[in-house]
């Protein structure tokens, strides 16, 4: 569960969404602490377009201590590791083939992007429907914290078409421990909910464990693990770093299938019944129907 941040724009956190059928793309970089979003429309994905846009950015609401995203272009190249060695943030890039570790952008982006699908099906101005959306989205109060971002991240309420009640307790030591408060109950909520609807349990690989890592390829004849196994080197939270002679790879823990010392692979136990109260207990008996002899 991810911790909340001790001030805004301290943690931000950036995808990407698109294309569009005008070969635009929309930038979406949160801040999670008051999950305030802010959306850039670009028409390339290089770094020569995405850098200049962040820098703006920074410019004029501050340089974060943190900067998340996944592991596509332009974030992988050499040029961002400059930009962001230039201006002393650091680029955390998440856990490969696990969309989750960046999960407030990840629903961020699910949100937007049927707003911008609903915008073409009506034959509306896409551009003009998501700016719509982003004021409204940025004066609702959050389902996490409880508080509309753009309170938390301006410190007064963002003005809007609908009418408005005048704040009380928008102190920022105020929104500060009610937003905290918030925010944990929600995330425990969310993990409890996943961890029961995936079957989640305790994982035990520790560094110099051997494992099979699952095959990402498709296909029906494809097996669910790769043959060989792979070592454990780092293990960083959820994070498994395993290496297989030149080749290293790094996933999510639930990725991984443990093998032991003695070559069996265990699977993730699931609770078993308890076979002897099973056979305690008094057996049906079965009684043959009564035949009318003619």
């Amino acid at each position: 569960m991810t911790q909340l941040p001790d001030s805004k724009w301290s943690h931000l956190a950036a995808d990407f969404y698109g294309p569009f059928p005008s070969g635009e793309h929309l930038l979406v970089v949160i801040d999670e602490y008051s999950r305030f979003p802010e959306v850039e429309i670009i028409r390339s994905l290089a770094a020569k377009t995405v850098i200049p846009v962040l820098d703006k950015l920074f410019s004029s609401r501050g340089i974060p201590d943190k900067f998340k995203t996944d592991n596509g272009p332009p974030f992988n190249g050499d040029e961002f590791k400059a930009f962001a060695r230039g201006l002393g943030f650091k680029h955390q890039r998440i856990t490969p083939c696990w969309p989750e570790a960046n999960g407030c952008a990840e629903r961020f982006m699910k949100t937007i992007g049927k707003v911008c699908k609903c915008a073409q099906v009506e034959g509306k101005s896409w551009k003009k429907e998501l700016y719509k959306f982003l004021r409204n989205y940025r004066a609702t109060p959050h389902t996490s914290t409880g508080i509309p971002p753009a309170t938390i991240a301006n410190g007064k309420p963002l003005k809007t078409k609908l009418p408005q009640i005048p704040e009380v307790g928008c102190m920022p030591e105020v929104i500060h421990d009610k937003l905290k408060l918030n925010d944990k109950q929600s995330k425990q909520k969310m993990k409890t909910h996943a961890e029961i609807k995936r079957n989640i349990k305790p994982s035990s690989i520790q560094v110099g464990d051997k494992a099979l890592i699952k095959n990402l390829e498709k296909g029906k004849l494809k097996p669910k693990y790769e043959a060989k196994p792979f070592t454990v080197v780092k293990v960083n939270g959820d994070m498994v770093i395993a290496k297989r002679g030149s080749e290293t790879k790094a996933r999510n823990k639930s990725y991984f299938k443990k093998i032991d010392k003695g070559g069996i692979v265990r699977e993730n136990a699931l609770p078993t019944r308890d076979t002897h109260s099973q056979d305690s207990r008094p057996k049906r008996r079965i009684t043959p129907p009564n035949r009318l002899d003619l």
